[in-house]
């Protein structure tokens, strides 16, 4: 608009009027949630955007959001998001504990102790696959137990309990038995994991006298997702 003023005599004499404007355009992202065969969710972005317009910089903010699975299903859209996207390394560790036969206290019900600490993570859990041989005293009552403890190191020195994942097994049989277990992302103890964190393995004979726990072979195959840190 312009207004050269009433009254008489008014003039308005204008040269070279010129704007230069920077537009941004606005950036609109969509995830769609697919339910696959394996009953895992999948995050696929669509993006009605051009990708040749995000820098690294913006990628990897976004990748601070998503959990490993979904920034590795991300990063492989299209060949420019697989250079740009923090990589995605998924690996396997073993973690053994010792054999053990242990006698339960002639006081209480509940007689936890440590049985040991699995290493230090390098990313976040997926997934945990146990077995064992075990069995406990062979007559009366019930008690032997296999726990873990997801254990985070703090300020103070003494790492923190994040999560606890009771009954691994369930409780041990009078006979000996050869159970298998699978943690996945649904509980806790794996859900919560994340770099620098540790599990703790539990076992409980049973208190009131008499209780005893033997155990064999106890494993962990752990499945852990590393994302790639930005330098």
């Amino acid at each position: 608009m312009r207004n050269a003023g009433g009254g008489g005599g008014h003039q308005l004499k204008v040269k070279n009027f010129r704007i230069k404007a920077t537009l941004c355009e606005e950036i609109n992202l969509e995830t769609t949630l697919l339910l696959q065969s394996s009953c895992r969710l999948t995050l696929l972005a669509c993006v009605c955007y051009s990708m040749e317009r995000l820098d690294r910089v913006f990628l990897w903010h976004i990748a601070g959001f998503l959990d490993p699975a979904d920034i590795a299903h991300f990063r492989g859209t299209c060949r420019r998001l697989y250079s740009l996207l923090p990589k995605v390394t998924v690996t396997k560790d073993l973690w053994e504990g010792n054999d053990f036969h242990i006698h339960g206290s002639r006081e209480g019900h509940w007689c936890p102790e440590k049985y040991f600490d699995g290493p230090i993570l390098a990313g976040n859990l997926l997934k945990l696959e146990l077995s064992v041989v075990w069995k406990d005293q062979g007559w009366g009552n019930k008690k032997g137990e296999l726990f873990a403890y997801l254990m985070r190191p703090s300020r103070t020195g003494e790492p923190v309990k994040i999560a606890e994942h009771r009954r691994l097994f369930g409780i041990a049989d009078h006979c000996q038995t050869k159970p298998n277990a699978e943690i996945g992302r649904e509980y806790a103890i794996v859900a919560k994991s994340k770099k620098g964190d540790f599990c703790r393995f539990m076992r409980n004979a049973g208190g009131g006298g008499g209780h005893e726990l033997f155990v064999n072979k106890f494993q962990v195959k752990a499945t852990i997702c590393e994302v790639e840190c930005e330098t």
